[in-house]
């Protein structure tokens, strides 16, 4: 607790969200059932809300079915030395389908295993109605249980007044903020600064506690709305007047790893996140399995297909211009002859009697050259903008020789114009205890920011007097204007010589 002078009064106040997008990360539901379909129970600490007398009638997001729960690692962040919980955050969640789901951290979720892949606590579990919001299949024959979303913490759109539940307990009250718009940092009740606890309540020494308190809301982002004249010796409801009124500006999109293969990197061993490749030679189908080796591939055969399979199904056509695939050729011919987008209907066994062809036949062009005495060939799948549906698989087949043997260089696909790239990774859920937002515009301190650019989370801002270095500090304001102060100097002198010469 501490004491805050001259605290400016806004009844109102408008945010800019600018917010990054963190592309890996998935949605489950959240009911009896496990995590997935890998099996391990899971646990759910419902720690904001469900001690509030009628909270899943008073709290609107309860009422609406779009409360969610993030993965225990993720549950608070760090700003300017302090543990913010989530609880009362919004997050925005889009899918392949493009509209969005806003739900409202209610709590966490964790497993009781010694080790947990690697993809747990990037998801988010969800209700059914939220989940069945953006994760329709578009195919009656695919039954999914978890499907990858774009995810970034935001302002909730809902048209409702932030409200608090006070609670009497032996010597101090227990303030709990929920239906704000905005997630909340702090409380300050006549000038005197309160943080919150773990589970995002404000403890309020009874003494301080009178029947026509004055109440801020200070955002994360520094910003305030107000309520006056409260009376907050009762056990009771009070709903502020006013919200923080917002202008959110979203450019995430759904769209998959881009990269298919990089032989840099091998094939990784992650049950998410990645494509998958198959290859069928003589009638039989193979899965490449992970390594970090190069990936050699031979056939004695005249034909060889080549598939690249993703588990969540997206337009495809819509998010990428392009697929370029490259290959160190040591022998034989290998030479396209067919490309085709589809969809994978069986999710637990990969077969191509189990593909449905969605666009067939589509433009390619190859070029074979050598380089630095290696053959190399250049493959550039062009895909159709009018073919709109959701696939999840890339199906090529090649004419081969009874010799062909190539080392695989590359798969990759190009986005399309209109898709913004703002892939951030996960370190951009904590403002890590950083005090305001990093923007361009920041005061170079020659330090390093935290996260890659256009990645930066909303972190608040510096007081007047102050600015936001690149390190994400608040520093007192540089003179930047030595040399006019030195010019106005001299003016000054050389007037005076002249009066005193006269």
């Amino acid at each position: 607790m501490k004491f805050v002078l001259g605290s400016p009064l806004f009844l109102l106040f408008t945010v800019f969200s600018y917010a990054f997008c963190l592309q890996e990360a998935m949605i489950g539901v959240i009911n009896d059932k496990d995590v997935g379909s890998s099996g391990g129970q899971y646990y759910v600490k419902e720690i904001c809300y469900n001690d509030i007398p009628n909270y899943e009638i008073e709290l609107y997001s309860y009422t609406i079915q779009q409360t969610c729960y993030v993965h225990k690692d993720y549950m608070y962040f760090q700003k300017d030395g302090l543990n913010i919980s989530r609880c009362g955050q919004c997050l925005e969640i889009k899918g392949p389908v493009g509209d969005p789901l806003y739900c409202v951290v209610a709590g966490y979720f964790y497993t009781n295993h010694t080790t947990n892949p690697d993809w747990l606590n990037k998801t988010i579990g969800v209700t059914q109605k939220g989940y069945n919001t953006i994760a329709s299949t578009f195919n009656a024959a695919i039954t999914i249980s978890m499907i990858e979303v774009v995810l970034q913490p935001t302002v909730c759109p809902f048209k409702v007044f932030p409200k608090i539940y006070v609670k009497k307990q032996t010597d101090s009250y227990e303030i709990t903020l929920f239906n704000s718009n905005v997630k909340d940092e702090k409380l300050i009740i006549d000038k005197v600064e309160y943080q919150q606890n773990e589970n995002g309540r404000y403890i309020i020494p009874q003494n301080k506690i009178t029947r026509s308190n004055h109440i801020q809301i200070v955002s994360v982002e520094d910003d305030v709305v107000s309520m006056t004249n409260a009376d907050l010796t009762q056990e009771r409801y009070l709903r502020f007047s006013s919200r923080f009124l917002t202008n959110t500006k979203s450019e995430c999109r759904y769209c998959a790893t881009l990269g298919i293969y990089d032989k840099e990197e091998g094939i990784p061993d992650m049950r998410f996140f990645r494509w998958r490749l198959y290859t069928k030679i003589n009638g039989l189908i193979n899965k490449l399995q992970p390594t970090k080796k190069d990936v050699t591939i031979s056939t004695i055969e005249d034909e060889l297909s080549m598939f690249f399979y993703y588990g969540t199904l997206h337009q495809m056509s819509v998010s990428y211009q392009e697929l370029q695939f490259e290959a160190n050729l040591l022998s034989g011919t290998l030479d396209l002859i067919h490309f085709s987008l589809g969809t994978n209907t069986n999710t637990k066994e990969f077969k191509e009697s189990d593909i449905f062809v969605d666009c067939d036949n589509l433009q390619f062009k190859q070029l074979i050259k050598t380089v630095d005495g290696s053959k190399k060939v250049y493959i550039k799948a062009i895909l159709d903008k009018s073919c709109t549906s959701f696939s999840n698989v890339f199906s090529l087949k090649f004419k081969t020789s009874s010799s062909t043997k190539f080392i695989l260089e590359g798969i990759h696909l190009i986005m399309s114009g209109d898709v913004v790239d703002k892939n951030c990774d996960w370190d951009s859920m904590n403002c890590a205890n950083t005090q305001c937002t990093i923007t361009n515009e920041s005061y170079d301190d020659h330090t390093l920011s935290p996260w890659k650019e256009g990645c930066q989370p909303s972190c608040g801002i510096c007081s007047t007097g102050y600015v936001c270095t690149k390190s994400g500090m608040c520093v007192e304001e540089p003179n930047m204007n030595l040399r006019s102060s030195a010019a106005l100097l001299m003016t000054t002198t050389i007037v005076l010589m002249n009066i005193f010469f006269i």
